[in-house]
């Protein structure tokens, strides 16, 4: 994303939650367990839903944000995250609903 940071330790640690995530998602759907699947969705959109608070600060308060290339990296980083935020919680919806077929 362009930010600049001393340790780069951070990102293996938010790569790491990404992935504890996703194989928990992936096994939950696979073996059919409908609510601990909605869940990890819904836990998923809401790390992202922060991680996207964060996103939405930082890029307003960028030193370089008056360059065009960067406020269009800011701007679709907010709104690919917003979207895939949506998305998550629909499916954990979708899961957790008791009128599921």
């Amino acid at each position: 994303m362009g930010w600049r940071q001393e340790h780069k330790e951070f990102q293996l640690e938010v790569g790491y939650a990404n992935l504890a995530f996703g194989i928990w998602g992936l096994v939950a759907a696979v073996f059919d367990w409908g609510l601990v699947c909605g869940v990890m969705l819904a836990m998923y959109a809401t790390y992202l839903l922060c991680a996207l608070s964060s996103i939405s600060l930082e890029s307003h308060a960028w030193e370089d944000l008056h360059k065009a290339v960067h406020r269009s990296r800011a701007i679709r980083s907010v709104f690919s995250t917003g979207f895939f935020v949506l998305v998550l919680a629909g499916f954990a919806f979708i899961c957790l609903c008791p009128c599921r077929v």
